[in-house]
């Protein structure tokens, strides 16, 4: 290996090491499998890797990773029908959140989780992202390759959406 790889090897890890975690739950609520979301996890970075080891130009490798995740769960979801979030509840599956990221209380978990199945999948997407994967609307932007004003005003509508649904 050169020196470049090396730096390029490096800078890697280090992303693979931030992102893993939020690459993972992303995927988690896409196909609500925690063995299939795992796999995905790892055929995204990997596939992340083989494009930056073409030399490919990558402005945000955090965009580029999360978009093949997407990429991937589209994928999977298309291929078979993914477990319902009944399931999930019923195997006692609760959400964790953070204090910053109190957008509900932990009580309240089971009640979104059903309520999230009456959105649509790309507004339940842009949630996910926003709330479960800590992206900023930016990075979801550069992710759906959509305007910042976009992933703002449909975000808000869909939590609007959901705010109703929950009454």
């Amino acid at each position: 290996m050169n020196i470049e790889t090396d730096v390029k090897e490096e800078q890697f890890i280090k992303i693979y090491d931030e992102l893993a975690e939020g690459i993972y739950r992303h995927l988690y609520f896409r196909v609500y499998d925690g063995e299939r979301a795992k796999e995905l996890m790892q055929e995204s970075f990997t596939r992340a890797w083989i494009y930056i080891s073409k030399g490919r130009k990558i402005d945000n490798l955090k965009a580029l990773v999360y978009r093949i995740a997407t990429n991937l769960a589209i994928d999977e979801s298309r291929k078979k029908k993914t477990a319902s979030l009944d399931g999930l509840i019923e195997a006692g599956f609760e959400i964790s959140i953070t204090q910053d990221n109190n957008i509900i209380m932990k009580a309240e978990a089971k009640e979104l989780l059903h309520t999230m199945k009456k959105l649509r999948e790309s507004e339940r997407n842009l949630i996910l992202m926003r709330y479960i994967s800590q992206m900023g609307p930016k990075e979801i932007s550069q992710v759906l390759e959509k305007s910042e004003n976009w992933v703002s005003v449909n975000l808000n509508r869909a939590i609007k959406k959901l705010k109703k649904y929950a009454n």
